[in-house]
């Protein structure tokens, strides 16, 4: 099992360490997502190659091979899944923007800002379908259906959310909607790479629940950020989700507590945009008075242990894979905020 310096690794070493590992494969993957979104000659070709260009850390790819790999060397399949997942999230986003009015994605201007809401929204749609076809061209039909149940249940997550506009979620709410949003998404990621490879079953099983309460992590954790977080070090403004109206964790524990009509009126006055930065501060006082702040990191602490549990249940062909595993879902609560 790991040892106790990757333990006190950070997320940015996490992340590097872990792609060392699999490099040739993730450049592979690389080419494959260029690939998947078409000509440029059509204006959609050119939003989502811009998309795919932007960067990122391509975790979701990294968990399909990462995940591979603890069982046996990774194939086509796995890079397939890899880029039709990575893809799958960048359609999500585009969607995302839109219903945001986001106009900033990872430090530059979001597709709806450059190419207006209409392209994003076709962008993002045309992306899911090369998603599909992606992986309806590999051997398994087992990867589109697990694939088309996740992205089901992330659509029915926002359309319920959609439909209680302006309601007062509860925790456990929160935690459900964590749930359908994100952590889905990254146990799929982690269960279709050791599927790629033939695990068997419980191997397989194993690898979805560590994926997702690594999800549940981190979604805990931008819910943090999204409060608390650095503009330098988030490449975007903090307080996005607030101002959209979305109700997070740490919120809702917060308006449970004795400051619960206070935070309600900092809500409103920092979604009014009266005195952002002044009232965002005020905002995080009081989420952290009322218990927000550190019920949310006890329940991150919570979520990692979790996934650090079901890992070893795993006898991997390859230990450094589950160092690597381990490593960056204990980095998670050292996210800087």
């Amino acid at each position: 099992m790991p040892d106790t310096s990757e333990r006190e690794t950070s997320r940015p070493e996490a992340y590097e360490r872990s792609r060392l590992l699999l490099a040739e494969q993730l450049e592979a993957v690389e080419q494959r997502l260029l690939r998947i979104c078409g000509p440029e000659a059509n204006i959609l070709g050119q939003a989502a190659r811009g998309a795919v260009e932007a960067g990122g850390k391509r975790l979701r790819p990294l968990l399909v091979l990462l995940c591979a790999r603890a069982v046996a060397d990774p194939n086509e399949d796995s890079e397939g899944i890899a880029a039709a997942v990575e893809v799958m999230h960048l359609a999500s986003l585009m969607h995302d923007d839109v219903v945001d009015e986001a106009t900033v994605r990872r430090g530059a201007p979001a597709v709806r800002a450059r190419w207006g809401n209409r392209v994003a929204v076709l962008a993002g749609d045309y992306l899911a379908a090369r998603a599909y076809w992606e992986l309806n061209s590999l051997k398994d039909r087992d990867y589109l259906e697990i694939l088309a149940h996740v992205a089901m249940d992330m659509c029915l997550t926002e359309g319920d959310l959609a439909r209680g506009a302006g309601a007062v979620l509860t925790p456990e709410d929160c935690l459900r909607v964590a749930r359908g949003k994100t952590a889905g998404l990254l146990a799929a990621c982690c269960r279709l790479g050791a599927l790629s490879v033939g695990a068997d079953p419980e191997v397989a099983q194993a690898f979805w629940e560590y994926g997702e309460s690594y999800g549940m992590a981190f979604q805990l954790t931008d819910d943090l950020l999204d409060i608390y977080g650095d503009e330098d070090v988030l490449g975007k403004r903090p307080g996005q989700d607030i101002a959209s109206g979305q109700l997070t964790y740490p919120l809702a524990v917060a308006l449970r507590s004795a400051v619960a009509g206070e935070l309600r009126r900092a809500l409103s006055a920092f979604r009014a945009g009266e005195e952002p930065s002044g009232d965002l501060q005020q905002v995080r006082e009081l989420v952290s008075s009322g218990g927000g702040e550190a019920q949310t990191q006890a329940q991150v602490e919570s979520y990692v242990s979790r996934a650090v549990a079901a890992l070893q249940a795993v006898a991997a062909a390859d230990s450094r894979v589950i160092t690597a595993l381990e490593g960056l879902v204990r980095a998670l609560p050292k996210r800087r905020y």
